[in-house]
């Protein structure tokens, strides 16, 4: 993947038009214990509704699907919904700002407990509680990786730098080096 966000638009303070980068892969895998991790820039504000980072799943809204957005409430979320809806979730209640940088790392245990961390400009990742457990569904409603979207609606503008998913809870740094992703640290 590209070192630098896919299109982005400095404007200051300003709000800037991009066109949004939405797309989705095939992905095989089964529900199991993984790490989902996407780096990319903020590129439009939450109003009332979820905007989608990244979703395994799914194309739309049907579950069971596991999902990474910017929450209704303008925090960070990773969801895991089963196929009858329920949902577990574990979120950040770091501020989403418009031009941040931002890196979601989220995982889920064999048993079904989300856990996310946000890193918020190369700053140091701050991980939210973990969720109750969740019985992991035996398949995804559609065996597809979407990236920017939640259908036709709740699309997020970020421009993405990174994507990467692995088996496993894997670290941020682990990640990182999957990703390919260079940071001013290292």
């Amino acid at each position: 993947m590209s070192l630098t966000v896919s299109s982005y638009i400095p404007t200051g303070n300003a709000t800037g038009t991009r066109n949004r980068d939405q797309c989705s892969f095939p992905l095989t895998a089964i529900p199991q214990a993984l790490t989902v991790y996407a780096k990319f820039r903020v590129g439009n504000a939450v109003t009332t509704t979820q905007l989608c980072v990244a979703q395994l799943g799914s194309t739309g809204t049907t579950n069971p699907r596991f999902i990474l957005g910017i929450g209704s409430t303008a925090n960070y979320v990773a969801t895991l919904r089963n196929a009858a809806g329920t949902a577990v979730a574990s979120g950040s209640m770091a501020a989403v700002t418009i031009g941040t940088m931002v890196e979601m790392r989220a995982t889920i245990s064999a048993t079904g407990i989300v856990q996310l961390g946000v890193t918020l400009n190369s700053g140091t990742e701050a991980l939210a509680a973990a969720s109750a457990a969740l019985a992991l569904p035996q398949t995804w409603a559609s065996q597809k990786f979407i990236v920017g979207s939640l259908g036709a609606t709740n699309v997020n503008t970020a421009g993405y730098a990174a994507l990467a998913i692995a088996r496993g809870g894997l670290s941020l740094t682990r990640m990182r080096q999957i990703a390919g992703v260079l940071t001013r640290n290292g």
